[in-house]
């Protein structure tokens, strides 16, 4: 991999059918048929495992640990921002119509109609198809540390917004996690079985735009406890887990900063206290999407999408390494040439990927050979987000640093519940900013 130093960091600136409310449960032979739709004959696309050399070599030296299946999606691409995949716009004339897939119940919706979730087996090329919605809305699969069941965001057909779900990875239990009527996707676990995600559920819209903005919250394994991680105006996404239990995502910086140039890699404990940057935030101009650790490096692998990003996070694929300096354009190396999205690192020297003929595998020197080719544009079906399915160790799990439900308890002498006082001073290189003070009857963090 080539350095890159300033001047190319500056470039890359520049440059189911399957009903899942137990009421409506359909019979094992209905599933049967739904699926029998979208086989893999009749999947977009063609496999060619078996002509990759590389993917060959992976099985036989033991890169993929025993196992050879990954996990992925089908969805229609997006056509807008890459923020600009879910719900609907807030007004219908500023829109362009090659934005928006439909107009339904008075409204302009972001997302295309039709997926499936996929098991794609790396040496036979057998595709297994776990759920399939004509109508639906297939995204961001996450296997469970011990490698049985599947995280992941689905819109049923016939519905608007995407909720999360679990299913086992013999595609047995479906279950819904979350309901409302938001958004809930990119959704990834935590050492304690808990859920970071994010949500729509700000119900703020993108100041300088006509979609919704989400940010970062986070739930208990089984749904229940939803409360906010982040509060930004604008979005914050992709989140996942580093070895150290700290979360890293993607902030976009808009206040006081730019509408369009920052948009840049933090991270935050779990609890979503200790928010600070990760790297590139003095480097304009970029969207750094999809982080996410290599394993024993140190080191992380993202999507730097140019300028304000690209549709469905298409970018140039960058390791990081953060012990050159959160800002040090040193500390950046481009993969490989071209755009993809969806890295998923599962070596140093083994990245799986999607490129616009389909995905791929990656080695350490950019060698790319792709594994299932199909079109890939507006408004077509394309995959995305493919994952090794394999178990793996638990990050770090954190002590809590804040708690949403405790209530004042007195902390000085004088100070009676219903009272509003700042009774604490965080100072830091850059800031002085009040942590606590209590309003009304309850604690509240700043």
């Amino acid at each position: 991999m080539v350095t890159v130093h300033r001047c190319i960091l500056t470039s890359l600136c520049i440059a189911a059918t399957i009903c899942c409310h137990s009421e409506a449960a359909e019979s094992a032979q209905e599933r049967k048929e739904a699926k029998a739709q979208f086989t893999a004959t009749t999947v977009p696309g063609r496999v060619a495992v078996k002509q990759s050399k590389m993917l060959r070599q992976w099985l036989a030296d033991g890169t993929l640990g025993g196992e050879e299946e990954i996990v992925f999606c089908f969805r229609i691409h997006g056509k807008d921002h890459w923020y600009g995949n879910f719900a609907y716009y807030s007004a219908e004339m500023p829109v362009p119509k090659e934005r928006f897939f439909k107009k339904e119940d008075g409204l302009l919706w972001a997302y295309g109609e039709g997926g499936a979730l996929c098991k794609l087996n790396l040496r036979t090329g057998k595709v297994t198809v776990l759920l399939h919605d004509e109508r639906g809305g297939f995204r961001d699969p996450h296997v469970h540390y011990d490698g049985r069941k599947i995280l992941f965001s689905y819109r049923p057909g016939g519905t608007h917004n995407y909720h999360l779900y679990e299913i086992n990875i013999d595609g047995t239990k479906l279950r819904r996690l979350t309901d409302g009527p938001d958004d809930d996707f990119e959704a990834v676990y935590l050492p304690d079985d808990s859920i970071v995600f994010v949500s729509g559920r700000s119900h703020r819209f993108v100041n300088c735009f006509y979609t919704r903005v989400s940010t970062l919250y986070r739930m208990n394994g089984d749904g229940s406890n939803i409360h906010p991680l982040s509060s930004n105006v604008e979005h914050d996404n992709t989140p996942w887990a580093l070895p150290d239990g700290r979360v890293i995502y993607m902030r976009w910086e808009y206040v006081d900063r730019s509408q369009l140039d920052y948009h840049h890699l933090w991270t935050m404990a779990q609890d979503g206290s200790g928010q600070s940057i990760y790297y590139g935030n003095q480097h304009a101009g970029t969207a750094m999407l999809d982080a996410k650790p290599i394993p024993g490096t140190g080191k992380i692998i993202a999507s730097f999408n140019p300028k304000h990003g690209r549709p469905e996070h298409m970018g140039a694929l960058t390791i990081v390494d953060p012990g050159r300096g959160p800002d040090a354009p040193e500390g950046a190396a481009r993969l490989v040439k071209g755009f993809f999205r969806d890295p998923y690192p599962i070596t140093e020297d083994a990245f799986l990927a999607v490129g616009v003929p389909g995905m791929a595998v990656i080695d350490g020197k950019g060698q790319i050979e792709y594994i299932y080719r199909l079109k890939g544009s507006n408004g077509q079906m394309t995959c995305h987000e493919p994952r090794l399915i394999r178990a793996r160790p638990r990050e770090l799990l954190h002590a809590p640093r804040t708690d949403p439900r405790v209530v004042y308890h007195g902390a000085r002498a004088g100070n009676r519940a219903g009272r509003t006082r700042r009774i604490g001073l965080f100072r830091g290189a850059r800031l002085a900013v009040p942590v606590l003070c209590c309003i009304g009857r309850k604690q509240h963090v700043g």
